[in-house]
C-alpha cells in the first residue's frame, strides 16, 4: 500500500518557496501601510486646517469697524503680542482680535437681534483657542480649535488678515507632510 503525504524534501521546497514569496511581498505591504498612515493624517490635518480657516473666515466676513470702541485702533481686526498689545498694522503676532457683527436669534424672545462680539484667536501652549465675548476685557471661556501646534502667526494689513499654523508633526511623519502644512496654513482673507 502506497503512504500518501508529503516528503521532508517536498514540505521543504514549499516552505523555502513561502519563504522567498514573503520576503518580496513583505516590503510592499510596508510601503503600503506607511502610504497609508501619511494620507490618512494628510487628511486630517487638512480637514482641522480647514475647519479652523472656516471659523476666522467666517469671523472676518462678519467683522465690523470698531471705532466706537477704539479698541482694535479704528479697524475691525487686531493683532496683539504676547503682551496683550495692540501692534502696528503689517506688525506680526501671536493673537488676533475681530470685532463682528452678527444678526441671531434671540434664546428668549425668539427675535432676530444684532449681536456685537469680539472673538480671540491666540495661541496658549501648543492650542490655538478661540475666545468669544461682548467685552473687550472679558475672554473668560476659550475653547481649543486646534491642538499639537508649533507656531502661531498673525498679520493684519490693507484689511487683509494673514495667518499661518506650523504643526507638530510626529517624527515619523516629519519630512513627508511638513511642507505641504505649511502651505496649507497661509491663508489671506480680504472684506470691505
Amino acid at each position: 500500500m502506497k503512504k500518501k503525504g508529503f516528503t521532508l524534501i517536498e514540505t521543504m521546497i514549499a516552505i523555502t518557496i513561502t519563504i522567498m514569496i514573503m520576503a518580496m511581498i513583505g516590503p510592499m505591504v510596508n510601503a503600503f501601510i506607511r502610504v497609508q498612515d501619511r494620507l490618512t493624517n494628510q487628511s486630517k490635518v487638512d480637514g482641522n486646517l480647514n475647519e479652523v480657516i472656516f471659523f476666522i473666515k467666517r469671523d472676518m466676513k462678519n467683522a465690523k469697524n470698531d471705532g466706537d470702541v477704539g479698541n482694535l485702533g479704528d479697524k475691525p481686526a487686531g493683532v496683539f503680542d504676547v503682551n496683550g498689545n495692540l501692534l502696528l498694522e503689517g506688525d506680526i503676532g501671536k493673537k488676533v482680535i475681530i470685532f463682528t457683527d452678527t444678526e441671531e436669534i434671540d434664546d428668549v424672545t425668539n427675535e432676530l437681534v444684532r449681536k456685537h462680539r469680539y472673538v480671540k484667536y491666540e495661541m496658549v501652549g501648543d492650542e490655538l483657542k478661540v475666545g468669544v465675548s461682548s467685552d473687550f476685557a472679558n475672554f473668560s471661556n476659550s475653547t481649543t480649535i486646534l491642538d499639537n501646534i508649533e507656531d502661531v502667526e498673525f498679520k493684519y494689513k490693507d484689511r487683509i488678515l494673514m495667518f499661518y499654523f506650523k504643526l507638530a508633526i510626529p517624527d515619523r511623519l516629519d519630512g513627508k507632510i511638513n511642507s505641504e502644512v505649511r502651505d496649507i496654513g497661509i491663508t489671506k482673507i480680504n472684506f470691505q
